[in-house]
């Protein structure tokens, strides 16, 4: 005797996690940047003072050079 089994396709759930889990990388991937603007603007501070001249910066105006793509000052 043999068995014949048909299935169809089910049609996908509407998953809850899916939002849940983009909102999380959205949230991983800021906290990444952050993260690594705020070390930027340490590893200038750094610097010594003949270097940041060097460079066109100033200590109060590192903030302002690292997040520049991002705010108009």
């Amino acid at each position: 005797m043999a068995y014949v089994f048909a299935t169809e396709p089910r049609a996908p759930r509407a998953s809850k996690a899916h939002p849940l889990l983009a909102s999380l990388a959205a949230a991983l991937t800021s906290h990444t940047e952050r993260q690594a603007r705020l070390a930027e603007i340490d590893a200038l501070a750094a610097l010594g003072d003949d270097d940041l001249r060097r460079r066109g910066l100033t200590r109060s105006g590192l903030a302002s050079h690292v997040l520049s793509d991002r705010f108009c000052y």
